[in-house]
């Protein structure tokens, strides 16, 4: 784990996230869309069905993160799966439902090109 701010908010928020108590729970996605700007959409596998279970699990961390004194991102929640990054836009798509249960979250770090690092796992109930 990095030292400095960045390793301490990571470590921060691991211990807020063995706090959380949530059950597991099911998603559907049922919709192909572009996210983000150019050049670089992420076409994802998404949903336009609300989620219950994944939107309080967002909730609750937001809120134990920002009890912590941890700022987290202010952007829309909106679970997603990217397929791959592409130069186009490309409109909405309906497409057969992928069900699948949701037994734990994970911090990831993202940087750039980088390739992921997963920074830790928790179970859900």
């Amino acid at each position: 784990m990095p030292d400095g701010p960045f390793g301490q908010t990571v470590e921060m928020a691991g211990k807020v996230a063995k706090e959380i108590r949530k059950t597991s729970f099911a998603v559907k996605l049922n919709q192909a869309a572009s996210f983000g700007t150019a050049p670089k959409h992420a076409f994802s596998l998404t949903t336009w069905e609300e989620l219950p279970g994944a939107n309080g699990l967002s909730v609750s961390l937001d809120e134990a993160l920002r009890r912590a004194g941890i700022k987290a991102d202010k952007q829309k929640f909106w679970p997603h799966v990217t397929i791959f990054y592409d130069r186009i836009a490309r409109p909405p798509i309906d497409v057969p439902a992928l069900r699948w249960q949701v037994r734990e979250f994970v911090l990831i770090e993202s940087i750039d090109r980088r390739p992921y690092q997963i920074l830790g796992t928790w179970p859900l109930g």
